[in-house]
């Protein structure tokens, strides 16, 4: 029984691994009460008018965009999110896809084909993130 839950459960399991925000995977730094607005600064604020609160440092081949910084922004209680990404390189692995192929016995070709593994070569792009979040004072 034990064994069955488990299996039916892992499905759950990565659909939610997929979906969670990497700013907030990656944040060390203080937490405040979730605040209503943050925005985007493409500068660091003046210390005399916020404080730097928390970094979140990641690499990853997935698209990151500006709205999962603003919301793990909100989540942490910072008012603002400066944050950038750099190209690290590209990675190319084989990824073995099932595909139907014909098959042979001797000379033999046998009807519809049969179900047979190819290894496509697939590319990654990975960059990394770097934000900074920020608290008015």
């Amino acid at each position: 029984m034990m064994r069955s839950v488990l299996i039916l459960s892992l499905p759950l399991v990565l659909f939610c691994t997929g979906c969670s925000n990497l700013y907030l995977a990656h944040y060390q730094g203080k937490q405040f009460k979730p605040t209503n607005e943050a925005t985007r600064v493409m500068t660091a604020p003046d210390a005399s008018t916020a404080d730097l609160i928390g970094v979140s440092t990641f690499s990853t081949d997935e698209t990151v965009d500006n709205a999962q910084a603003i919301a793990a922004a909100e989540r942490v209680g910072a008012n603002m999110v400066q944050w950038d990404r750099s190209f690290q390189g590209k990675s190319t692995q084989l990824e073995l896809r099932p595909m139907f192929g014909p098959y042979t016995s001797g000379t033999e070709w046998a009807q519809g084909g049969s179900l047979i593994g190819a290894e496509i070569p697939v590319e990654e792009s990975w960059h990394r993130y770097h934000a900074r979040f920020y608290r008015l004072k």
